[in-house]
């Protein structure tokens, strides 16, 4: 999410939606609250949002209504981020094993592969169903490693959230953060040993550079 597809939009779309079906009417979802849940795993958010909203509902009954929403939204078309077909070019030639590792259910991951034509690109895709704790718990990045035969010593994170970045440096992996200006989260890049504005401004200098 909001790594290689500009999501958030979709996401806050769908969770907007899903309030205003048990009588929540949000004009929209910001500030603090849009950057505490931005990169958590979607069980996790709709528990946050059901106590932010002192919602008297069944946490998994308010999930399947947002579910239900974001899959429609999804289907309609993703926006690849920028700079994304530059760096998949310059990793397959620079012939670098890759890994997705997401919050995201695996339905949707898959999704949104399948739409970008990048669905082959990677070794190994882990989902938030494939793991017990989320970020910034580190256990996606690890599965993530050992699906691609590295130590997680030599791996590389691309990550544009703060608790993807801080579940980098949990992993003991260089961790890049991506301050992209289509996103509006307003998310803390000091745990990143790097930080770049786009994925095409990532070079395999950058990757080489345990800090």
């Amino acid at each position: 999410d909001d790594v290689i597809v500009n999501s958030s939009p979709k996401h806050f779309e769908a969770y907007e939606k899903a309030l205003g079906d048990f009588g929540i009417k949000v004009p929209k979802i910001s500030g603090a609250l849009r950057r505490d849940i931005y990169g958590m795993r979607i069980k996790e958010i709709m528990e946050l949002l059901v106590r932010e909203f002192r919602m008297d509902v069944d946490v998994a009954e308010l999930t399947k209504h947002r579910n239900a929403y974001f899959m429609e939204l999804v289907k309609e078309g993703v926006e690849a981020m920028p700079g994304l077909y530059k760096l998949v070019d310059d990793i397959t030639k620079w012939g670098l094993k890759r890994a997705v590792a997401s919050s995201g259910v695996r339905d949707y991951v898959e999704a949104v592969l399948e739409q970008l034509d990048i669905q082959d690109f990677f070794e190994g895709i882990v989902t938030g169903d494939d793991v017990k704790n989320p970020k910034p718990a580190p256990d996606c990045f690890l599965m993530a490693a050992k699906k691609m035969g590295i130590e997680p010593k030599y791996c590389a994170v691309i990550e544009d959230s703060t608790h993807g970045l801080n579940a980098a440096k949990k992993a003991g992996m260089l961790a890049i953060g991506v301050k992209n200006s289509m996103v509006d989260s307003d998310q803390d890049m000091s745990p990143a040993d790097i930080v770049v504005g786009r994925l095409d401004e990532i070079t395999l200098e950058m990757l080489g550079n345990k800090g």
